[in-house]
């Protein structure tokens, strides 16, 4: 298992590969949370090499599984 320091700053905080070798990268926020200027950097490198990155924010006047089912519609969408 790799440390947590092997892993670049800016990544997302879920990240993989996906059946069929594509990339995945969801970013979770709060509410209140934002990106940095680096966190959308890596965005932008994902998705232009053809990976898939979503970012999922809390929404705080929905529930814990309505986010989650948000999220994953965000994925699906991708």
């Amino acid at each position: 298992m790799l440390d947590q320091r092997e892993y670049p700053t800016a990544a997302a905080d879920l990240s993989g590969i996906c059946g069929g070798g594509w990339r995945i990268e969801i970013e979770t926020k709060s509410a209140t949370g934002k990106r940095t200027p680096e966190q959308e950097r890596w965005a932008e490198m994902i998705r232009h090499f053809g990976g898939v990155y979503v970012l999922a924010v809390y929404d705080e006047t929905l529930s814990l599984e309505a986010n989650v089912a948000r999220a994953v519609a965000q994925v699906d969408a991708a």
